[in-house]
């Protein structure tokens, strides 16, 4: 079977229009989630898929750059904090970059895309972005309440 004939006997993965104009509609968020990590786990695995040796790189640089990253996390575990401090400046760096790159090599396609899905893919990409920022801000605000409770507390006249 060909991926376009494959294509054609999946009709929720794409949205269609009824005959009155109106568009079907969706399943719920949960329901919609599951099924689009099905389906992306299925076309994962198909080997007919070829990839530019500039994704494949940016995706080994990315894989090796949070294994890295895990790395100089645990370096204080074992005694070695003096280091501690360059090791996460390091995986940092090297984080941004290999995330940069895996982005920006993949940015282009957008351009090859019909325009309301090239938006929809936008609108993706930025709720991401802004979801990773909120939870990384709420990260921080849970860590700096929990490691300075008393200073907090004592601060607001809470005892």
């Amino acid at each position: 079977m060909s991926n376009a004939e494959e294509k054609q006997e999946e009709p929720e993965a794409v949205e269609s229009k009824a005959k009155d104009g109106d568009l079907h509609p969706r399943a719920n968020a949960f329901e919609s989630c599951a099924k689009t990590f099905d389906y992306l786990s299925r076309i994962s695995a198909d080997k007919s898929l070829t990839f530019r040796q500039s994704d494949t790189t940016t995706t080994n640089l990315l894989v090796f750059s949070l294994v890295g990253a895990l790395v100089f996390a645990v370096l204080p575990a074992f005694n070695l904090s003096s280091v501690a401090a360059v090791c996460y400046v390091i995986a940092d760096i090297l984080l941004i970059m290999a995330i940069l790159g895996f982005v920006m090599s993949r940015f282009g396609i957008l351009r090859t895309m019909e325009p309301r899905y090239a938006m929809v893919c936008w609108h993706l990409m930025v709720g991401t972005g802004l979801l990773a920022m909120v939870i990384g801000f709420n990260i921080v605000i849970a860590i700096v309440l929990i490691v300075f409770q008393t200073q907090i507390t004592n601060a607001l006249g809470i005892n």
